[in-house]
């Protein structure tokens, strides 16, 4: 159960940050606009509330070692961040 909640938090966060990259371009209406920022408020909290899912089914399942799920959130924001294009040094 834990492993299956993990691989749906990892898909779940790649798909929120596409879509997140894909409103930021402006994709589907015309560039001139301002990206949504509720559009953008509701991707945010596709992120989080997955990963909130995942160290709780982790608790429920007695696993208390906290690695796996902060490794989880971890590699889920280091893979949003890697497809929106985030970078921590410009260039």
């Amino acid at each position: 159960m834990a492993a299956a909640t993990t691989g749906v938090t990892v898909l779940a966060v790649a798909a929120a940050g596409l879509a997140w990259r894909l409103e930021l371009s402006g994709l589907g209406r015309p560039r001139d606009t301002d990206p949504r920022l509720p559009h953008l408020a509701l991707l945010g909290l596709a992120v989080v509330v997955p990963l909130a899912v995942t160290v709780a089914t982790y608790r429920w399942a007695g696993i208390t070692n906290w690695l796996v799920p902060v490794a989880v959130a971890v590699g889920s924001l280091v893979l949003f961040w890697a497809v929106t294009g985030f970078r921590l040094v410009g260039g």
